[in-house]
């Protein structure tokens, strides 16, 4: 226990250190461009003055020197404080990077931005009640994408069972190597920080690379865009160099004039497009050259490294660049004094060609670069668990059916303070019935088991000691409320989900189900037979899982062996007045309440002899 916290200490205080060590490089570097803008200023007015005495003194050889040596000092403090600028942009991403990384291990990720808010559903059949989005969720304690579509991805990895053994322990050492490659990790996620803006994913461009205009792929069409122009330039030459006349160059002109005009605004939004994501295509370059350039054990990363090049063998950041080289010549279209050169040469007309042999090349394979970029985002991302918590375990997938055995498994969100309790299920005892005064951690508990199954779902480590589950599909019933938007009461909305748990049980599919408190919305008569009729359902059907309650007839069906039910419970003690718990789960039903107790405490007035005692 103590060489864990060690380790966990080390790299605590190693995220400390790097954040400490890239902030006083970004405040030295600071320092730096003041001196620099200081002395860029200063050769401005040497080159201004200096260019000003000349104006009344041309013969003086020294102020010439003085004059073009300031000129050439301003040309190269401009270059100098314009590097340092993009040098001050790394710096503040990776001490940024280094901070997150201190925060989420301090437990103040719930401070973070990116909470994934867009991606809650109620209705899902358990990412809801499992904190996997929104406010102190998981996706806002491990997000790192930089981009939309890094963190649609993410989304996906989150919300999608993996379907077999093999698959997950794939994914697990994928998820293990990229927890050890902290240094690849940081300049991978320092790339996509420097210059992001938001709002940007790239969709659009994906669209338009799998959009053709065969217009443009016409060989004669491009032969006559090629050679128009120095027919023209020809022409002007003979026209003006001999006594030929000019007609047919202004005739020329004019045709270029005409064609210039010629669907003048398509092109601007065919063109504009790929300008206005330069600075995104740019930072995908450096994350896929980053990522590309880096050797990886595992295969699965590997693959995902063949699949960025083409049939040709050249890799993505190659026709990335390529495309971005595209780019860069169309933003001379931005310059009016570009307009006769543009109207001269068809300028456009041969940045489309361009465009289209590229889009032929290797249009269709943008999608799967950015896709792929946007899985390695995730995929960093997802890792954090493996990186920050090495003494968590990796859980293993059972061979046989209806096994859930955890040892001291905890709440991967309030770690390292969540306390830890075991988990046991199987064929012969599949469902825990867990009873427990308020407040006592029944739910928690709940969603401990239910959260930890998901994460071997999905291929990382568990907050646990041991971990060993079947695959099963997890539904939830817990965090039912009314919808007024649908008409449906809480007690409804109830019911439909337990119908989805029930239906699926019936297919045969291995379910995991977590109800807390079902039919709460209810009379106690109806709530306690309701309950008991569907858990001898659930446990008839192959279904695995934890119910929580407060009604403590219900303990009494552990003692019907038809139904397979074992009870547990969280308990309460009581210390000079004050409520106390330890929140350990112990086997045998609750013998204990405190409603009326905590009634008190909230200021009702309760005539109990037994509150009394307690207070």
């Amino acid at each position: 226990m103590e060489n864990e916290k060690t380790e966990e200490s080390t790299i605590y205080r190693g995220y400390q250190r790097g954040e400490e060590k890239f902030r006083n490089r970004w405040e030295n570097l600071y320092q730096r461009q003041k001196r620099y803008s200081n002395l860029r200023v200063l050769m401005a007015i040497l080159f201004i003055a200096s260019g000003f005495i000349l104006a009344f003194q041309q013969e003086n050889f020294l102020l010439w020197g003085g004059f073009i040596l300031s000129f050439i000092g301003f040309i190269i403090f401009v270059i100098a404080h314009e590097r340092q600028k993009q040098t001050e942009e790394y710096l503040k991403a990776y001490q940024d990077l280094y901070k997150k990384q201190r925060m989420r291990k301090e437990g103040r990720w719930r401070e973070f931005e990116e909470r994934g808010t867009e991606f809650i559903d109620s209705d899902h059949a358990f990412s809801y009640d499992l904190d996997i989005f929104g406010q102190n969720s998981v996706f806002q304690w491990i997000d790192d994408t930089t981009s939309g579509l890094g963190k649609r991805k993410l989304y996906q990895l989150l919300i999608t069972p993996l379907s077999s053994k093999e698959a997950i322990i794939e994914r697990q050492r994928m998820l293990e190597e990229l927890g050890r490659k902290r240094i690849f990790v940081r300049r991978f996620l320092a790339e996509g920080r420097v210059g992001r803006r938001k709002g940007k994913d790239f969709r659009e461009v994906i669209r338009w690379g799998s959009e053709k205009n065969p217009v443009f792929s016409k060989p004669m069409i491009i032969i006559g865009i090629k050679t128009l122009p120095w027919i023209t330039l020809t022409a002007a030459a003979i026209g003006f160099l001999t006594d030929f006349s000019t007609m047919p160059f202004l005739l020329l002109l004019l045709l270029h004039g005409v064609l210039f005009a010629l669907g003048f605004l398509k092109r601007g939004r065919v063109l504009g497009m790929v300008k206005d994501y330069q600075i995104e295509l740019n930072q995908y370059i450096r994350q896929l050259k980053v990522f590309e350039g880096h050797h990886f054990k595992n295969e699965g990363l590997s693959l995902l490294q063949e699949a960025l090049r083409s049939g040709k063998g050249r890799s993505g950041t190659e026709q990335l660049k390529a495309l971005e080289k595209l780019a860069n010549r169309t933003l001379n279209k931005q310059n009016l004094l570009f307009v006769p050169i543009n109207i001269l040469t068809l300028w456009d007309y041969r940045c489309l060609v361009d465009l289209e042999k590229w889009k032929k090349e290797s249009g269709q394979a943008l999608e799967k670069w950015i896709d792929t970029l946007g899985e390695v985002e995730a995929l960093v991302s997802l890792s954090n668990i493996h990186r920050d918590h090495p003494n968590w375990a990796l859980p293993k997938v059972a061979e046989e059916p209806s096994v859930y055995q955890g040892k001291s498994v905890a709440h991967p969100l309030i770690a390292p303070q969540a306390v830890s309790n075991d988990i046991h299920l199987n064929p012969e005892n599949p469902i825990l019935l867990i009873t427990g005064s308020n407040m006592s951690g029944k739910s928690t508990y709940l969603r401990t088991a239910g959260l930890n199954l998901h994460f071997l779902n999905i291929g990382t480590k568990v907050c646990a000691e041991e971990m060993e589950a079947s695959l099963m599909k997890i539904h939830t019933c817990m965090r039912i409320s009314d919808n007024i938007e649908k008409n449906i009461s809480s007690f409804y909305g109830e019911i439909l989900r337990i119908k989805e748990i029930v239906q699926d049980t019936k297919k045969e599919e291995p379910v995991f189900f977590l109800l807390d408190e079902i039919f709460k919305g209810t009379n106690s008569t109806d709530r306690h037979l309701g309950a008991k009729i569907l858990i001898q359902q659930l446990y008839e059907t192959g279904g695995v899982g934890l119910v929580s309650t407060h009604d403590l007839e219900l303990t009494t069906l552990a003692e019907n062996p038809k139904v397979g039910v074992r009870n547990y419970h969280f308990q309460e003690t009581y210390h000079q007045g004050a409520i106390q718990f330890d929140y350990k789960l112990r086997p045998g039903a609750s013998k204990t309440t405190n409603a009326l107790y905590l009634m008190k405490m909230a200021g009702v007035e309760v005539a109990d002899p037994e509150v009394k005692k307690k207070t």
